[in-house]
């Protein structure tokens, strides 16, 4: 693959950027030439198969951020945004990471939370309990769902319950399934496998099963990234490196307009080609 620094981007036509990427390898020839034929728009009659009611379809700008090295790595980053100088502004971040290794990032776990609530349990302390001793019994079952996501690697790895209290101080215990989803985004994964261990999860804890769907709690699935700067490519025109670093940690460049900052060095940007 080629290096993601690529220059002058922004002075191309959208036909002229495609061929680009085609020729450094970005895109291959089937998909320059989708995007070339705009066959990557929905069409109404597609999306009227998809959801209910539907009377068109809503559109936003598809645009690549280059210059990226990630662990290593060279990366043009996909972004679909709708306000001005977004790209240009992460581009030139991205540039300017280059010359000191670009950004690192570290995941040490990827777990997706599904949510099985239980109410009308009368001893909720003993619930928990038993959901601790069946834990295994748990695990399996849920695995069993899903057979080739286990081959792929992933699957299931805990199950916990945790005490909820309801409105009126009505008890309750909400059951996190851990799922390691591989590549998959996960979301009907996670659903099917609550729905089928809701039943034995209802059995184990004496109660009612209330919900049973993927939870948008990511405390398992955290990325960290972190990048360095040398503080020489800080400078920007009628901006000394140091002034420049002093207001990045004080979320200005303009000492006081953050919004006036950010169009400064979204301006330096593009200035810089980036």
């Amino acid at each position: 693959m080629s290096s993601s620094r690529i220059s002058g981007l922004h002075e191309l036509t959208v036909a002229e950027r495609i061929n680009e990427l085609d020729k450094l390898g970005w895109l291959s020839s089937v998909d320059a030439e989708l995007l070339k034929q705009g066959r990557y728009v929905l069409l109404s009659a597609a999306a009227d198969t998809m959801v209910e009611n539907v009377i068109g379809t809503f559109g936003l700008p598809l645009a690549i951020a280059p210059n990226f090295i990630v662990n290593g790595h060279d990366y043009i980053v996909p972004m679909v945004v709708e306000e001005p100088s977004v790209v240009a502004a992460v581009s030139g971040a991205a540039k300017l990471a280059r010359s000191s290794g670009g950004f690192e990032t570290v995941s040490e776990e990827s777990l997706l939370a599904g949510q099985v609530h239980v109410t009308g349990v009368v001893d909720t302390n003993a619930a928990l309990t038993a959901l601790e001793k069946h834990q295994q019994e748990l695990i399996k079952l849920a695995n069993d769902v899903h057979p080739g996501l286990v081959d792929r690697g992933g699957g299931v790895r805990e199950v916990e319950g945790r005490l909820l209290e309801l409105p009126g101080g009505t008890p309750a215990i909400a059951i996190h399934i851990l799922v390691d989803t591989c590549d998959a985004m996960g979301a009907n994964i996670v659903n099917t496998i609550c729905e089928s261990v809701a039943p034995r999860i209802g059995e184990i804890c004496g109660g009612n099963v209330a919900l049973r769907i993927l939870s948008n709690l990511s405390d398992r699935s955290i990325v960290t990234a972190r990048v360095n700067y040398r503080l020489k490519d800080l400078a920007m025109p009628g901006f000394a490196a140091e002034i420049v670093r002093d207001r990045i940690k004080g979320g200005s460049l303009s000492g006081g307009d953050t919004q006036q900052g950010h169009h400064e060095w979204c301006r330096c940007a593009r200035n810089c080609d980036g």
